[in-house]
């Protein structure tokens, strides 16, 4: 880790990615990730599997940093489709809901507010009008994002791993949709696909634009055959968009599985 000081170290909900750095092993990973806390830096949590969690607090029960736990010292009480009530310790807040698609940003803006509010402790200033403003314009390419092909919408998201695809599964939970589909070879396509399949109408595999290390549309569609999902191969982004115009006519389209891949086409669909 380069920095060498910092106010507030917050630890991000820890799942299986980047194996191939950090390993296989969810606590070998989290031990990986509690590599940036220093000695005087105040801990924010946020929500964690209670497996994580509980390795968490017994690697930080020794050390005497400031530590708050999502689920504990700070938590959502309640959320609606405008709005959501934060509670940090005694104190409770209300916050318009952020302009990111999917209900675990909400999550992560009472991490981002419990960070502010924190700093504010520490001597600034940051007022909650000003934190409600920053919510709500906050803009993440490639994130749940809207476009459109044609009058078709289009979701680009570059979710790649298990964690990402349960988000995407939770959203689109009440509906069916073709997805196009391109994954570099050192992710888990198999769990991917898998959980992503009780939504997918069909899946259209292609290649990632200039990008060698990447599945082919044939591993792809193997893949797609042993879990029993529809899958259609086409050679490029433009073939594949031609393909659902001409032969499905899809109400909604969800671009996924890298974040290369959306890169290097989102640009077709804003």
């Amino acid at each position: 880790n380069i920095i060498e000081k910092s106010l507030i170290n917050i630890i991000t909900p820890i799942s299986l990615d980047h194996q191939e750095y950090l390993g296989n092993n969810i606590l070998k990973i989290t031990n990986e990730k509690l590599g940036i806390i220093k000695k005087q830096s105040d801990i924010i949590v946020s929500k964690q599997k209670i497996k994580i969690k509980n390795y968490i607090k017994k690697k930080l029960k020794k050390i005497k940093n400031y530590q708050i736990y999502y689920g504990k010292e700070f938590k959502i009480l309640e959320k609606n489709k405008k709005n959501f009530c934060l509670k940090i310790k005694n104190k409770k807040y209300k916050f318009d809901n952020p302009n990111l698609i999917g209900e675990h940003q909400i999550e992560n803006a009472s991490v981002a507010i419990c960070t502010i509010l924190r700093l504010n402790d520490k001597g600034y200033n940051f007022k909650n009008i000003n934190i409600n403003k920053g919510i709500k314009k906050t803009k993440w390419p490639g994130r749940l994002e809207k476009g459109k092909l044609f009058n078709i919408p289009v979701y680009l998201d570059g979710a790649h791993n298990e964690d990402a695809a349960r988000h995407l599964l939770k959203y689109f939970r009440n509906n069916k949709i073709w997805i196009i589909f391109g994954m570099l070879k050192n992710k888990n396509i198999l769990k991917f696909l898998k959980i992503i399949k009780p939504i997918a109408y069909g899946i259209v595999a292609i290649p990632i634009p200039k990008e060698k290390n990447c599945f082919t549309t044939n591993k792809i569609y193997q893949v797609c055959q042993q879990l029993k999902i529809n899958c259609i191969e086409q050679s490029s982004i433009r073939s594949a968009n031609n393909y659902l115009l001409k032969h499905i006519e899809p109400e909604k389209i969800l671009v996924c599985g890298s974040l290369y891949l959306i890169g290097k086409i989102r640009k077709k669909y804003l």
